[in-house]
């Protein structure tokens, strides 16, 4: 059958073969997660449950706080007000990551990979490109929201394919 592996050992597995010398990733390549965070995200699906609460969103620094998960990141900050003639909550329907949801409190949430399901207006979406950002973040971190656009959320999405793609024949 064998032996227990020992110090030396070199497991062989199909055409696999030993660098020549170990490799690293270009400093270029290595995101910068800082505690302060600008995420850029384009308004909507439901914008038109807002005004006022547009302008705060977009001018306001929110923290995150310890209610921060897989599920969303609970934010804390300038209430984000829903117009008055507007209901607090809607018909509960799919979201997608990224969604930012405002709950009665009017306190921002961002929901991430594991809210399949939302009940809450969403006054914008984070662009796919600045998930990442959002997950490193961490309780205390500060986020603030830039407005962008569809056009530039696809820009930056295939400039991160690219360089996702370069970073492969790197190695």
């Amino acid at each position: 059958m064998g032996r227990p592996l020992q110090k030396g050992d070199i497991l062989e597995i199909n055409n696999a073969r030993i660098l020549n010398k170990p490799r690293s990733t270009p400093c270029d390549y290595i995101p910068q997660y800082p505690s302060n965070a600008v995420i850029r995200a384009i308004l909507g699906p439901q914008d038109d449950y807002f005004d006022q609460g547009i302008i705060a969103l977009f001018e306001t620094d929110y923290m995150v706080t310890a209610k921060a998960d897989r599920m969303g990141y609970r934010l804390q900050g300038a209430p984000v007000p829903i117009k008055g003639d507007m209901p607090e909550s809607i018909v509960s329907e799919p979201s997608m990551p990224g969604s930012i949801q405002i709950p009665p409190d009017e306190q921002p949430i961002i929901l991430l990979v594991e809210q399949t399901v939302g009940g809450y207006a969403k006054i914008a979406t984070v662009i796919s490109t600045d998930l990442s950002k959002v997950a490193q973040t961490t309780p205390g971190d500060t986020i603030r929201f830039e407005k962008t656009d569809l056009k530039t959320a696809h820009t930056l999405y295939r400039e991160e394919i690219n360089k996702i793609n370069k970073l492969k024949n790197y190695f």
